[in-house]
Parts: structure tokens; sequence; C-alpha cells
């Protein structure tokens, strides 16, 4: 009788736990998505073909604070194992999940990745607690990440594209929450400890975050293991922020960030594009195809007759709310950066006379195409959909959702659109078309790369 009232017990908790989650399937039966009582959403992306679980947890930053250095000395304090020399029981729990996570700090949240195996998805949930609960702020380890800031920063191997993305987007976005992000040393001498507890206990909050997780995994577990875990968590208000308009810098920036170092320099060009839920985001992607493709690309097929040789071009889109911003890498020699700034803005002049032919239309098309079909194939794409869906207020027809096929990418945007678009000077929505913003980073040595800078003046910032 007594194992019988047991049994009767728990299934009647289950029971509760899924009242008190808001609980739906989507039509293809593999996505499921929950509420918790207290406010976390969580995303179940099932997968029994997975031997492992891949975990995204996303914590939002909604307002823009002075001092950008908080928000990057705090996730030092919680996560940097050299400030947490002593012990950490967040750092404890991440070992015992198998270490295997990676922090992703950006201007508008911090991505927290994890990969663990499926009987360890009480441990995560342990994880979740210990990170949502944090109390080992003091002042010792904070004075200590502070005087080893840069130590700690400079052992990470992209520490030169970190300061530039924080440069570029201080720059764009100087009013906003997006520009928040440059980091100097009189800013960590202004930072203070107190600011470390308080952002942490305004912003690292269930009903501020959004988690994902991919695997073989019963929802109903997973349900009942939050749920039991943060039973005693107070649950917050909903919070409400004002958001501030989004506005860019609508001048055109050449700065070169000296690091006074020998070799060839690397050059970032940032530009500004409208969302993924504007219909003219992929039109912009085609553009940039059609200028800076490898190796089909009018600035790459035309740099020989600039005298430009041993060109290298990269290319990444980094999508927010209301914009996205493709970076363009791109490696030459000394001699030849001016010349490439003159060949860019010939192309974009041509372009607009010329227009874009049907072939040139098709051939950046079918890059786009084969590249989302690549991207489709990664075990973490489904992952990155349903974030953007989230994210980004996306509907059901989004073009990224498998299986990608190319009429629907073509359906985006005509090549008569395209070229409209061109001719408006290729700007977009009349929400933004005043500013097109755009900033070209040099990273090098000035003093090398201004020698051959004979009639554009760039903004010189030393580091």
């Amino acid at each position: 009788m007594y194992i019988k009232n047991n049994k009767f017990k728990r299934n009647t908790v289950i029971l509760v736990l899924f009242i008190l989650f808001s609980f739906y399937l989507q039509a293809d039966q593999n996505i499921i998505n929950l509420t918790s009582s207290k406010g976390l959403k969580i995303k179940i992306i099932k997968d029994p073909s997975l031997k492992f679980i891949h975990a995204e947890i996303l914590i939002f930053y909604k307002n823009k604070i002075k001092n950008p250095a908080v928000l990057y000395l705090t996730i030092k304090n919680i996560f940097n194992k050299y400030v947490n020399s002593s012990g950490s029981e967040i750092l404890s729990n991440l070992k015992k999940l198998g270490n295997d996570f990676e922090i992703i700090n950006r201007p508008d949240f911090i991505k927290i990745k994890i990969n663990f195996l499926p009987n360890k998805i009480s441990l995560f949930v342990n994880l979740l607690e210990s990170l949502y609960t944090y109390k080992s702020f003091t002042l010792e380890k904070f004075n200590k990440s502070v005087s080893n800031y840069w130590k700690y920063f400079f052992e990470n191997r992209g520490w030169k594209k970190k300061i530039v993305f924080q440069l570029a987007y201080n720059k764009l976005f100087s009013e906003h929450l997006m520009g928040n992000t440059l980091i100097t040393q009189s800013l960590l001498k202004q930072t203070y400890f107190p600011q470390l507890q308080l952002f942490y206990n305004n912003t690292y909050k269930l009903n501020n975050s959004l988690l994902i997780l991919k695997g073989n995994l019963n929802p109903y577990v997973v349900s009942e293991l939050v749920e039991e875990k943060f039973k005693s968590y107070k649950k917050e208000k909903k919070i409400y922020y004002k958001e501030t308009k989004l506005q860019t810098n609508k001048k055109q920036r050449i700065i070169i960030l000296d690091i006074n170092r020998n070799g060839l320099p690397i050059i970032y060009r940032f530009k500004v594009i409208p969302s993924l839920k504007s219909k003219n985001h992929i039109a912009h992607l085609i553009i940039n195809n059609i200028l800076f493709g490898l190796p089909t690309g009018k600035i790459f097929r035309n740099s020989l007759y600039f005298g430009i040789r041993n060109l290298n071009i990269n290319s990444e889109i980094i999508n927010h709310k209301d914009v996205s911003v493709i970076c363009n890498t791109i490696k030459l020699n000394l001699r030849d950066i001016e010349k490439l700034v003159f060949l860019k803005e010939s192309e974009k002049r041509k372009l607009k006379i010329m227009k874009i032919g049907k072939n040139e239309y098709l051939n950046a098309l079918n890059y786009l195409y084969g590249k989302f079909k690549i991207d489709s194939e990664k075990i973490e794409n489904d992952v990155q959909i349903e974030i953007d869906k989230s994210l980004y207020d996306l509907k059901s027809d989004y073009f990224k959702i498998p299986p990608i096929k190319f009429n629907n990418i073509i359906r985006q945007v005509s090549l008569n659109e395209l070229n409209q678009i061109i001719s408006n000077s290729i700007t977009f929505n009349n929400r933004y078309k005043n500013f097109t913003s755009e900033v070209i980073i040099i990273v090098g040595n000035s003093k090398q790369i201004l020698r051959y800078f004979t009639v554009l003046k760039p903004e010189v910032i030393k580091f």
C-alpha cells in the first residue's frame, strides 16, 4: 500500500509539474517548448541518434551600463579557473560534466555552450542551480581579476580579433547597448566590487534566460528535475525594459589599431545590414558575395588591375535583433591597403551604375544555397535556428530551416528587387536608410602601414 501511494504521489507530482510548465509540440514533433514555473524558457530538440547532450544557455543583457568592464569581470569572476583557483561550485560542476564548455560573450547576451553525456542530466541541472544562485563573489577574487585582466586576455589566441570586434561595435553603435563593448585600462580602474554583484543580481535570472537542449532526452525528466531543483527559488517578476532605438554612426571610418608588431596586416571591414527578419537581409548577403566573394567576387577578380596581389578574403555574419553585421576579414600586403579601399568604393559605384546581371545574381544565390546546405549538416545548426526563431521573431518559413531548398532562397529577393536596393545607394528600408554604417579596422604596426597611405588619413588607436 505504501509503495502504491508513493507511486501515485510521484505520478501526481509529474502531472502538476506539467501543469506548471507551458508545454506544446511543434508540427515536426521533435522540438518541445517549455516554460518553467520560475520563468526559464526551455527548448528541447529530440535527437535519439546523438550520443551526447548539447546545451546552450543564453543570458540576455537588457540595459546599457556605463562601464562595460563590469560585464567582462563578472564572467571572469564566475568562470575563470585562475581567478577561482581556490575553488568554485560552478567550475566543479562543469568538471563533473566533462569540462567540455565554451563561454561566448556578445554585446547582447552571454552564451554558455556545454556538451555532456545523457546520464549526467541531473548534474547539468545542478550546474544550472549553481549558475543562478551564485554567491561566491569575493573582494580577493575581484582584485585578482582586475590586476590580471590583460594577462588572461592575451592568453586567448584570438585576442586581436576580440579587440577589433569591441572597437568596431563601439564605433558603430556608440549610443546603444550594442556599443557597450570596449574595455580600457582606465575603465578597469573605475570598476568596483559591488558593481559585479549588482550586475549579476539584475541579469543572471531564470526569466531572463533561454536554455536549449539537443539530444536523446525525455522532456518529462528534464521538467521534473528543473522544477525540483528550483522549487525554493524566488519567482522573479517579469522584467520590462525600455528599449533604446538602435542608431548607428553614419560616418565611414578607417582606423589603424596599432599593436606595434611587425608582420602582414589584417583588415576587418564591418558593414551594418538589415536583420534576419527583414526581407532585404538576403539581398545584402548577395551584394556582399558579389563584391567580396572568393574567387568570383568583383574585388578579388579586379584586384590585379589595381596592382593588388596575394589577396585573401573571408566573410562572416553576426545577427542581432534589429540589425546584422557583416565582417570581411582581408589579408594582403602593406602597400596594397589604400588601393583596396579605393577598389572597394569603385566596385560599389559600378554596381549602382551597371546593375547586377542574371549570371552574377544566380552565382551568388548558388553560393548561399551551398553554404546553407553545409551549415544544415552541422550538429549545432538546428540549435542556432531555434535561437534565431526565438530572438528575432522569425516565422516557420525561415529560409535556413532544413531541408534547404533553392526556391526558398530565390523567393527572398528577385533580381529587380536586388538592383532596386543597389540603386538606392545600397541602403535599406526607411527606418534605417540614414545609416549604412561601415568601419574598416587595420591591425598592425601603424608606422609601417601609414608609410603606404598617400591620400586617406586613417585614425590611429594605440593598444
